[in-house]
């Protein structure tokens, strides 16, 4: 699968690097999972509701998700 990543979330990225590398490689792990089965456990991905209901996330760890 081809993950296309929006030049608002490139831009958001390049401040956490800076910040929280660690962050970063859980982010980069994540991608890696999601590309090659987007359905694995781990990234406990899920519908969202409400203003983001036609969204889908998954989970970096306890307090961050990616949104897609």
């Amino acid at each position: 699968m081809e993950i296309k990543i929006s030049p608002k979330f490139k831009k958001e990225l390049a401040k956490l690097k800076g910040k929280n590398k660690n962050l970063i490689l859980k982010i980069n792990k994540q991608f890696v999972l999601f590309s090659q089965n987007p359905a694995h456990p781990s990234l406990r991905t899920h519908k969202l509701s409400g203003n983001l209901s036609n969204s889908w996330s998954i989970s970096v760890d306890r307090g961050f998700r990616l949104v897609y």
